[in-house]
């Protein structure tokens, strides 16, 4: 704004030494300068945030690791984990590994000849690493095993069954793939965690109360079999829009996705036509789309 001002003021001191001719000239150039400084500033604004937007979007991006890379990796060292032997194996009860944000754990298959089979209580609780890939032979992770860590990326093997309470309670995680042959989520679980989407699988018979709980980010959850819900299971999911049952028969609480105020929220129920599913939706207020 002084800038313009002083050229005003100088136009104008002039004006009384040259013609009117060279009045317009100035007044043009002086037009066009300030048009043109301005244009290319807003342009240069509009730009950098364009930038920083797109380089923020391929950090994320980037952030998360093929499966078939982490899958590729050797097994962390068996002499940097505490562990007692259990009937039928091996459970994981420490990890000694220093945190690290870039550090990628492999849980190995053995330690000294038996088989790794569970993920004990905390033994995780509070690290930091980047990955974590479980092994072939474990089947269960215990109660509050990865609680409230800084990990964004697990890989679950083929073989784990059961997934104790808060196993993985208030992580960083936006994507996770759950196991075929998973058959129970306990309590609280999943809880706070800043996912999108998850897909229950065929086999899993059971998700009890919380387990899903304060999962913000979440929109679409996937049934493919049937399966029990507990009460408040998806309780302050506040985002979820659809909810797909492949297999019709998933049993919900009347009120699982009912407002505080008592209202159906905003929730589309896919399943066949004339299934259980169907049914819960038309009865409790809820959109139903027929399974293609």
């Amino acid at each position: 704004m002084k800038k313009k001002i002083g050229i005003v003021i100088l136009a104008t001191m002039m004006a009384t030494l040259v013609a009117c001719g060279n009045d317009s000239k100035t007044d043009s150039d002086e037009t066009t300068n300030v048009d043109t400084n301005e244009t290319n500033n807003v342009t240069g604004e509009s730009i950098e945030e364009s930038t920083e937007e797109t380089t923020d979007k391929n950090e994320e991006a980037s952030d998360l690791l093929s499966e078939e890379y982490l899958l590729s990796l050797p097994e962390t060292d068996p002499s940097q984990f505490e562990y007692e032997e259990i009937d039928g194996g091996i459970a994981i009860t420490n990890c000694l590994v220093e945190n690290g944000e870039e550090t990628i754990i492999v849980i190995p298959n053995q330690i000294d000849g038996k088989d790794v089979i569970k993920l004990g209580f905390e033994a995780f609780k509070r690290d930091t690493y980047k990955a974590i890939v479980l092994n072939e032979k474990l089947f269960k992770i215990n109660p509050s095993c990865f609680l409230t860590c800084n990990i964004k990326q697990f890989v679950l093997r083929e073989g784990l069954e059961v997934i104790g309470s808060k196993a993985f309670y208030m992580n960083d995680l936006t994507q996770i793939t759950l196991p075929s042959t998973l058959r129970r989520i306990d309590e609280e679980a999943f809880g706070s965690c800043d996912f999108k989407e998850i897909t229950i699988p065929q086999n899993v018979e059971e998700i009890k109360s919380a387990s899903f709980s304060g999962c913000h980010e979440l929109e679409t959850i996937t049934f493919e079999g049937p399966c029990e819900v507990g009460y408040g299971a998806f309780t302050l999911c506040g985002n979820i829009k659809k909810i797909i049952c492949i297999d019709g028969n998933v049993t919900f609480d009347k009120i699982e996705f009912y407002t505080v105020t008592n209202e159906p929220k905003d929730v589309t129920f896919v399943a066949p036509v004339g299934s259980n599913v169907e049914k819960y939706a038309k009865d409790n207020g809820f959109k139903f789309e027929a399974l293609n």
